[in-house]
C-alpha cells in the first residue's frame, strides 16, 4: 500500500521538525491562515480546522491546537489561550488568577488528522494544582507550562 504524503499545518517550522523527529520520517509542513470557529470546545476547534485544512491542501493533513483552562475562570481561556497570550502576555494571564486560591489548571494538546473522509483526534493533557506559565519558549516554539503532574499518555478520541 502506498503511503500518502502527510502535511502538517503549522507556521512553526520547529514544531514540524519536532514531529518529523518523533515519527522518524520527513513531514511536510505548510502555513495556512485558516479561520477558526469560536468555541471553548477544543475538539470542535480541531475538527473544524482539520476539515478546512484538507479542503485547502487536498491531501491528508495533521493540525494541532492547545487549550489551557483555569477552574477559577470557569474554563477560560480554553482554546483562546493564544489570543490571551498575545494580549496579556504570560504575566497578565497569571494576574487573572490574583485574589483566588484556586489556581488549578488543565493544559491539553489535541491533534486532528483528516484524510478527506474522516477526522481522527488524538490528545494529551496535564492537570496541575498550580500552573506556572514560563516566559521562555519551549523547544517546539510554544510557551512552556509547568505543572505538578505528569503529562498523560495521548488518547485517541
Amino acid at each position: 500500500m502506498e503511503k500518502k504524503e502527510l502535511v502538517f499545518i503549522t507556521g512553526n517550522s520547529d514544531k514540524a521538525k519536532y514531529l518529523a523527529d518523533f515519527f522518524h520520517r520527513p513531514i511536510t509542513h505548510k502555513k495556512l491562515d485558516l479561520p477558526e470557529i469560536q468555541s471553548l470546545d477544543l475538539r470542535e476547534v480541531v475538527e473544524d480546522k482539520a476539515r478546512r485544512a484538507f479542503a485547502e491542501v487536498g491531501a491528508p493533513v495533521l493540525v494541532e491546537d492547545v487549550s489551557v483552562i483555569f477552574e477559577a475562570l470557569q474554563n477560560l481561556p480554553g482554546p483562546f489561550i493564544k489570543w490571551f497570550e498575545k494580549a496579556l502576555e504570560n504575566e497578565g494571564i497569571c494576574r487573572l488568577l490574583d485574589g483566588t486560591l484556586n489556581r488549578k489548571a488543565t493544559v491539553e494538546v489535541m491533534f486532528g488528522y483528516c484524510d478527506g473522509d474522516n477526522v481522527q483526534m488524538f490528545s494529551g493533557w496535564s492537570r496541575a494544582g498550580s500552573l506556572i506559565i514560563r516566559s521562555a519558549k519551549g523547544d517546539s516554539g510554544g510557551t512552556r507550562y509547568s505543572s505538578t503532574k505528569d503529562l498523560k499518555r495521548p488518547e485517541r478520541r
